[in-house]
């Protein structure tokens, strides 16, 4: 079962439009495993963040993913961001964040389908969590590379269901996936950090 599952993980189309965008592809120089980050956090409210999100219509117009992070119980708070990104990686001049998920949504590959995996993207906050690791990976490229842009070398998030993903079937099953706007990161950049 866990043979399949790697197998399966390595092999299927992270992006539909894009045959060779697969894990299998991707070598270790082209990787960074665990990547940790470490910034700075000027004072953050719900609030502010939830009104961010509902401007740039996070993640679909319609979701409730806003209003839920207006509601997250913390007080304004202040200090450092610490984490760690499960996978960087590049390819064709692109970079891009995995992030691997064990959650389990049923026995079926029908019940890891898009819609099923983005109620578990709201209702887990991953939403949330992949932003901060887009920021987080905007400001390393930022630091190590002098001609780096976000539009133009940002390829985006993906977030991999593992018990839902069969490489037969494609990213519709198992993957999420993402792009957030240059602008969103920006502002959000400013809001966390006050500065880009």
């Amino acid at each position: 079962v866990v043979c399949e599952m790697v197998k399966n993980v390595l092999s299927v189309k992270l992006d539909k439009n894009h045959n060779d965008l697969r894990l299998a592809k991707i070598s270790d120089s082209k990787r960074i495993n665990e990547m940790e980050f470490y910034f700075p956090l000027k004072r953050v409210m719900p609030e502010k963040l939830s009104s961010i999100f509902k401007k740039h219509g996070v993640p679909v117009n319609g979701s409730d993913f806003p209003l839920q992070v207006g509601q997250l119980s913390f007080s304004p708070v202040k200090g450092f961001m610490k984490g760690f990104v499960d996978l960087v990686f590049s390819f064709e001049d692109l970079f891009f964040i995995i992030d691997w998920k064990s959650n389990y949504l049923g026995d079926s590959i029908e019940e890891y389908s898009q819609d099923a995996i983005l109620g578990a993207m709201e209702k887990e906050m991953y939403i949330l969590q992949y932003h901060i690791y887009a920021l987080a990976l905007d400001r390393y490229l930022k630091q190590r590379m002098a001609d780096y842009s976000y539009d133009r070398n940002f390829g985006g998030v993906y977030y991999i269901f593992l018990r839902g993903v069969d490489h037969k079937r494609g990213p519709e099953f198992g993957v999420y996936s993402d792009r957030p706007s240059g602008k969103l990161i920006e502002e959000l950049s400013f809001e966390l950090m006050g500065r880009d």
